[in-house]
């Protein structure tokens, strides 16, 4: 089994660049960083992420997408539902959130461990919470309905 987990941004307003590319660099390297509690090993795989440049234009807060952030597990994180972005015109359609990250686990255990007890991940989370007005995730099985 493996558990694909998608985690999509929005910056606060006052996040300058070198920030938000500070942010990124840091949460692509949570997949280097962060260690299985049991053996020392990598647990977190295939750190990926970007800024967003769909031209859709599906908007992450209509009510059908939270629908399936809600059944999936998804949902506000560190910041505010339900407010737009900071303006920005390229991403206004999706909720104003700018960036997304994917990383998979290889087991349930490996995800609960990752978002409730990694203390890499968890001081990582505190330490872009003035930064981060949004978080979104959603995470699934391959082919699992």
């Amino acid at each position: 089994m493996t558990i694909i987990h998608i985690v999509l941004f929005e910056f606060a307003a006052d996040a300058d660049a070198e920030a938000v590319n500070d942010i990124c660099k840091r949460m692509l390297n949570l997949s280097n960083t962060c260690r299985h509690p049991e053996n020392g090993q990598q647990y977190v795989f295939n750190g990926m992420g970007g800024k967003n440049n769909s031209p859709e234009g599906h908007d992450v807060s209509c009510s059908s997408c939270a629908a399936v952030l809600a059944a999936t597990g998804g949902g506000p994180g560190l910041g505010v539902e339900g407010k737009k972005g900071t303006g920005d015109k390229a991403n206004a359609g999706q909720g104003g959130l700018t960036h997304a990250f994917i990383s998979h686990f290889v087991s349930e255990a490996d995800r609960k461990y990752y978002l409730e007890k990694d203390p890499v991940h968890l001081a990582f989370v505190e330490s872009v919470k003035p930064l981060v007005k949004q978080v979104r995730s959603v995470d699934f099985e391959d082919g699992v309905f």
